[in-house]
């Protein structure tokens, strides 16, 4: 009897799952029509939360690939798993882009702004850096798995070190730059040459709570 209800159980959960997305799917398309100047900032601190998750993994598992050392194959998986989401962070990128105006003032105007912040958060330039740096969080993400599955068959297999200190400076650069374009530039007038790194360190943090709630079970 017990073992009929669990089963009955397991089927129902996809419903349920399904009918709980759709319903949290129409309540953000309400939210986003009814009120988006307050709908899309309170998106972008989701974004940017679900965001660093992955992409402080990434930086974890540069690190080892750069390092070595055993401690990076005890977390594999757990970095792995956060890694392979980083593609999807396209479509959480894309409706923000498109509802940038209700977010950022310079998406508004850059009339208030000095000519040099006129220069870099002209919204062409923004949207372009903002790519290429999706862009290689992806290529870094499918570089990651591919050699992760790898060494899954051969133990002995390991990412060149040399590719792994290239990505991971790129992969700085491109995530401090992120964080100014995303966050600070919430405030043009504010200025801070230590923000994006603190923001990198933020995910790196991210990333190892992911690690730490995961292993927890």
């Amino acid at each position: 009897m017990d073992q009929t209800l669990a089963q009955i159980d397991l089927h129902r959960w996809p419903v349920w799952q399904a009918c709980l997305f759709g319903m949290a799917l129409l309540v953000c398309i309400w939210g986003a029509v009814a009120w988006p100047a307050a709908f899309w900032p309170t998106g972008l601190v989701a974004i940017a939360f679900w965001t660093s998750i992955s992409l402080g993994c990434m930086g974890v598992a540069l690190l080892h690939h750069l390092t070595g050392g055993r401690w990076g194959w005890g977390i594999g998986r757990e970095l792995s798993a956060a890694i392979s989401t980083a593609p999807l962070t396209g479509l959480f990128l894309l409706p923000l882009i498109l509802a940038a105006r209700w977010v950022f003032p310079w998406a508004r105007s850059l009339a208030d702004l000095n000519p040099h912040q006129q220069i870099y958060l002209a919204p062409p330039f923004v949207l372009t850096r903002t790519i290429v740096e999706w862009g290689l969080w992806t290529g870094l993400a499918l570089w990651h798995l591919k050699g992760y599955h790898r060494t899954a068959h051969d133990p002995t297999f390991r990412l060149p070190p040399r590719a792994a200190a290239v990505g991971l400076i790129l992969f700085w650069f491109s995530l401090t730059s992120a964080s100014i374009d995303g966050l600070m530039s919430l405030e043009p007038v504010n200025n801070s040459s230590m923000f994006g790194a603190i923001e990198a360190i933020g995910c790196v943090v991210a990333g190892l709570a992911w690690v730490l709630l995961m292993r927890w079970q």
